[in-house]
């Protein structure tokens, strides 16, 4: 079934329920296919309203293409606003206004404020359609609503990566240009079927806003899923390094000087140390002793040392959360409450500050997970020794200026 829209307006509003059928629907204009998605829905009840970004096909026609009732069509309505979040919203954490969201990805400091991207299927609270979607805020208390720059496409789906500042212009984008390393997951939509899983590059000239995809950059297929590309500068060597989760536990270190062409120069294995790899320093303020730290999604690391090729370990896997105490059966259950695919963010200075997803799911809400609180990391001595502590980023300490204090009498009954 196909029905055409004359678009008027900047959105299509689509209808999305928690509960019924997953349908696939084809968005297309002049013969172009914009986008391929799969949404949940029930004919007879529509739970929230996904918005589509489709501003700069106003004035043209849009075919909507699935095997759908035309009831659902009846229900498609156009905006220039974006449908509004029903139900109760963090006052403090970020989550978007509707739809899943998990990895944290692209997190930079630009221009007096922190972007962060992250992990997003805008129609629906599963996990499917995954989009990269921007954020961005001066205090991580208010934030502008999440809009996605990254949608999947015909080499497949948008899944982890990062952002750094190329300030010298070596990709030829322009001074203080924003690159964007991501993995394109082919075969995670029927869009991309039979592709492989590739590591590609967007840009932005416009401070994060507006992502620019590019063929300037691939790196081929190497193993399995091979993904959740981590890219930083290392000085002491002066080349840009970037680390790949791989398959079963292995992860990939390369290393490249013009951002584009990037030599193997290690491979770390660590049993239960698995996606979202992260590579960075930390310091003891108090003794001033400096570790390098090998990061991975569930909260595991490594301490030890980095020449800019070879990860040297120094330590066991450690962790750096609570909840992966040894009494701690049930990982999924404990997936359920606690941090996960943690990243750091580009352009802090000496600061090692990082955002993390939590997969909160309340039923009242339009959405489903949010970010973690900004933590600072720092090295620390213990007396079981050296160890990484997180304590809130330094920003929220403008919430002790708001804070109230009553006197309240306490009963079993209240």
């Amino acid at each position: 079934m196909k029905n055409t829209i004359q678009l008027t307006k900047q959105y299509l509003l689509l209808p999305v329920s928690e509960n019924g059928t997953d349908t696939k629907i084809e968005i297309k204009c002049d013969g172009e296919k914009l986008h391929e998605m799969i949404i949940t829905l029930d004919s007879e009840n529509y739970d929230f309203y996904s918005s589509l970004l489709l501003k700069k096909y106003i004035g043209k026609k849009i075919e909507i293409v699935s095997e759908i009732s035309e009831d659902w069509f009846n229900q498609v309505t156009q905006s220039d606003k974006k449908a509004k979040p029903k139900g109760i919203r963090p006052h403090l954490h970020y989550a978007p206004v509707s739809g899943w969201m998990n990895d944290p990805n692209g997190l930079i400091y630009y221009n007096g404020y922190y972007h962060m991207y992250h992990q997003h299927n805008p129609y629906g609270k599963k996990w499917n359609n995954i989009h990269w979607s921007h954020t961005m805020t001066k205090d991580f208390i208010t934030y502008t609503e999440t809009e996605p720059v990254l949608s999947p496409d015909v080499n497949g789906a948008m899944y982890s990566g990062t952002a750094i500042c190329d300030s010298a212009s070596i990709m030829g984008y322009g001074k203080d240009a924003i690159l964007y390393y991501y993995t394109c997951a082919g075969s995670k939509n029927d869009w991309s079927e039979g592709k492989e899983f590739t590591q590609k590059m967007a840009y932005s000239t416009d401070e994060g806003k507006t992502l620019i995809k590019t063929d300037d950059f691939i790196m081929e297929h190497i193993v399995e899923e091979n993904r959740d590309p981590k890219v930083f500068y290392h000085s002491d060597s002066e080349a840009y390094i970037m680390i790949l989760y791989l398959s079963n536990d292995t992860f990939g270190i390369y290393r490249s000087i013009d951002l584009k062409n990037w030599i193997e120069t290690d491979r770390l294995h660590e049993e239960g140390m698995w996606e979202c790899p992260d590579l960075f320093e930390v310091t003891n303020p108090e003794n001033k002793l400096k570790k390098w730290v090998f990061w991975s999604a569930d909260g595991y690391y490594i301490l030890g040392d980095f020449d800019g090729r070879v990860f040297t370990r120094e330590t066991k896997r450690l962790s750096a959360y609570a909840s992966l105490r040894k009494e701690i059966k049930n990982l999924e259950l404990m997936r359920t409450y606690r941090a996960y695919a943690a990243q750091t963010f580009f352009g802090v200075g000496q600061r090692v500050l990082q955002l993390s997803w939590i997969s909160s799911d309340k039923k009242e809400r339009d959405y489903k997970g949010q970010f973690s609180l900004p933590a600072e990391l720092r090295l620390c001595r213990t007396a079981d020794g050296d160890r990484i502590s997180l304590l809130p980023a330094v920003e929220l300490n403008y919430l002790h200026k708001k804070q109230k204090c009553e006197n309240k009498q306490f009963s079993k009954d209240n």
